[in-house]
């Protein structure tokens, strides 16, 4: 009777080993580097997947933040951007990443892949592990969000494009970039933000990247 129950036991310390995190954010180590998966549950994912296919740049941003437990000493911070572009003349889907310069990080003509591959990001290099101490407690912070700027200020920067002194009617004139700045940042899109946190991470006790 006790033969289950051991292996039960055991069972269960191997998912808690291979599977470091929760759901949505998970991370790894090799000997050199940190790696992070994250998988974002979208809130309009019929919207953001229509949105892939209208040509338009769809980009995701993704800030990461370390930070000691006690004390609140930031070990590491960065942003990354990515880009998800449809090539109408190759029926192509393309993810492209800026760190700092553009890569292409996915290519493919599927559509759910492309979907998949830009809400589910895998195996993201973060930072050196020499840059954490081992005897250190650590939180992990990632915010993310989609495409920053909302279909609607997308239309009002068609609009501007096509007549620029439409947006400011009645004052003085403005360069493009200040006309840029005062009409539209106001307007951010804040609805599509997420974020994830894992506390107290120790980087001894954080699984081998496959």
């Amino acid at each position: 009777m006790k033969r289950p129950i051991i292996l039960t036991f055991v069972t269960f310390i191997l998912v808690v080993n291979i599977c470091f995190g929760n759901e949505n954010l998970r991370i790894s180590r090799d000997d050199e580097s940190l790696w992070v998966s994250l998988k974002i549950n979208v809130k309009n994912p019929k919207e953001l997947y229509k949105r892939l296919s209208s040509g338009l740049s769809n980009r995701l941003i993704l800030s990461i933040e370390i930070k000691e437990r006690r004390g609140g000493t930031i070990a590491f911070k960065k942003e990354y951007v990515f880009e998800v572009i449809y090539d109408v003349w190759d029926e192509k889907y393309r993810l492209f990443t800026f760190d700092p310069t553009k890569k292409l990080r996915f290519e493919t003509s599927n559509k759910e892949e492309i979907y998949t591959k830009f809400v589910e990001i895998e195996d993201l290099r973060i930072c050196d592990v020499k840059a954490l101490s081992a005897d250190t407690l650590y939180n992990i912070k990632v915010k993310v969000i989609i495409n920053p700027v909302s279909k609607e200020i997308i239309e009002k920067i068609k609009e501007y494009l096509a007549d620029p002194e439409s947006t400011s009617k009645g004052s003085p004139p403005r360069t493009i970039f200040g006309s840029f700045v005062n009409v539209f940042i106001p307007e951010l899109n804040t609805e599509n933000i997420y974020k994830y946190e894992l506390k107290s991470v120790n980087i001894n006790e954080i699984p081998t990247k496959k």
